[in-house]
């Protein structure tokens, strides 16, 4: 699937980077804080070239949450990456994983959950209040929130993993050492195509997935 990286810019190793737009490269996406005009950014591109010209182009010490996508369902264009913004609730968003619900027309079940949260709620705190009850409802995926303030608000937290500093925060473990392979199911007219660690796993016809997503 895909996978996020969050953390200080000055953190995020140029490695994992670039590992990740490898194993992934359906899309690149940057939310991030700019301490100078104290407002979340957002950039999304198709392009590795200028993915990485913007990306080294953020201060050092800015917060940042990376997104390099694998794509499930929506076509491979700009406005299927991540990050997307919610004006009303004051964020941006990002999704590892596949959501049980289907994704209105060509887009991503991604940005469909967003805008329907975005619609029946209204400010940011909804996000930090309903967190919890958010983790159970799309068990298996992640979410990663940006406030107006730069705060992040990661949505099981707990299925991703932090390095050993505590400064970076990974969606999964798929540009670890870790061996990877790659399969191609059909459920429906669903088209999935999912990781996987030194095993096959038979299609069910459910939208049933790995934790690490």
């Amino acid at each position: 699937m895909c996978i996020i990286i969050t953390g200080l810019r000055k953190d995020i190793k140029k490695d994992e980077i670039e590992k990740a737009m490898k194993r992934h490269p359906d899309g690149f996406g940057v939310m991030w804080y700019d301490n100078m005009e104290n407002i979340v950014k957002t950039y999304r591109t198709l392009s590795k070239k200028m993915f990485l010209q913007y990306w080294y182009d953020i201060p050092p010490d800015s917060r940042v949450s990376f997104h390099s996508r694998w794509a499930t369902n929506g076509s491979i264009k700009t406005p299927n990456c991540h990050p997307w913004k919610s004006e009303k609730l004051n964020c941006a968003f990002m999704h590892n994983g596949v959501l049980s619900i289907k994704a209105d027309g060509d887009t991503t079940d991604s940005e469909t959950w967003f805008r329907k949260f975005e619609k029946e709620n209204n400010v940011f705190q909804d996000v930090v209040d309903k967190k919890d009850d958010i983790g159970k409802e799309i068990k298996g995926s992640k979410f990663v929130f940006m406030n107006s303030d730069g705060s992040v608000t990661i949505v099981n937290e707990s299925d991703g993993i932090w390095n050993a500093d505590k400064t970076v925060w990974y969606s999964n473990n798929t540009i670890g050492t870790n061996t990877y392979t790659h399969t191609t199911y059909y459920t429906g007219n669903q088209h999935y195509n999912y990781g996987k660690y030194n095993r096959t796993t038979k299609s069910t016809g459910k939208n049933e997935f790995d934790d690490w997503y």
